[in-house]
């Protein structure tokens, strides 16, 4: 990587106005820490919504990704680690789980503010232990990965074992298409609908001049409240688990 590397995506994210100086001094550091962070970032946020029933009380019930999920992830799909380790121990169990009551779909300003926040019902694990103990069944068990099908199926199949009519899954992460923006990607599972192979992608933070943005980890998209549609793109975090040394995750980005 060289400074006219850099120079030039500062150029593309408009940080440039002209004045080759300008971005050698204050704007080519910003730019260089936004480059590194694009170019070696991985990590991406996940959160799963629903409309729920809790205690007799409608609303949305949000799965989001944590740092030991993430860990755990990134543990699972490590090169000679077995497949069975994924079966036996998804990452997906340590997502936290939230309950919005009296909350729509969509409804992502609601979520933020503190007459509507959610209630941190625990982990996926502790959730789901708790839903399914009145039915006598051990979904760790029944609703184990399974070798050959992608990652997440387990969950889709407990979840349409519980009824839920649709999901919509968000994924974030940071964006090369500008400075300081983040990448949204969200799809829709229908029950009884085939999994979609495409998602809707947006890019968060472009309105905002680009001295006047503020830095958000992925998790923390919710502050941005302008999407800019980028079309759509295959689906990311599509896993495969294969039967050789390891589980495959696509992690591609644009």
């Amino acid at each position: 990587m060289s400074e006219q590397e850099i120079i030039d995506q500062a150029t593309s994210w408009g940080m440039r106005d002209g004045n080759e100086q300008e971005i050698m001094g204050a704007a080519y550091k910003m730019a260089r820490h936004w480059y590194y962070r694009c170019r070696d970032g991985s990590a991406y946020a996940i959160q799963i919504y629903m409309t729920f029933v809790y205690r007799d009380v409608p609303g949305v019930l949000c799965m989001a990704s944590t740092p030991r999920s993430c860990s755990q992830d990134n543990a699972n799909t490590q090169e000679g680690v077995s497949p069975m380790a994924v079966v036996v121990h998804p990452g997906w169990w340590y997502f936290d789980v939230y309950f919005f009551p009296h909350l729509a779909m969509g409804n992502f300003w609601g979520m933020t503010t503190y007459e509507t926040g959610g209630w941190l019902l625990g982990q996926a694990c502790d959730v789901f232990d708790m839903l399914w103990k009145a039915h006598g069944v051990n979904w760790r068990i029944q609703f184990a990965p399974t070798l050959g099908k992608s990652y997440f199926d387990s969950l889709w199949r407990m979840l349409a074992a519980l009824q839920i009519p649709y999901f919509q899954i968000i994924t974030t992460g940071v964006s090369w298409k500008g400075f300081r923006c983040l990448d949204m990607y969200q799809r829709t599972h229908v029950l009884g609908m085939p999994e979609p192979k495409y998602e809707a992608w947006y890019v968060l933070g472009l309105e905002t001049p680009w001295w006047n943005r503020v830095e958000y980890a992925p998790q923390d998209w919710y502050h941005l409240k302008v999407l800019h549609s980028y079309g759509q793109r295959e689906c990311i975090f599509n896993w495969r688990l294969e039967g050789g040394n390891r589980g495959l995750q696509d992690r591609s980005r644009l």
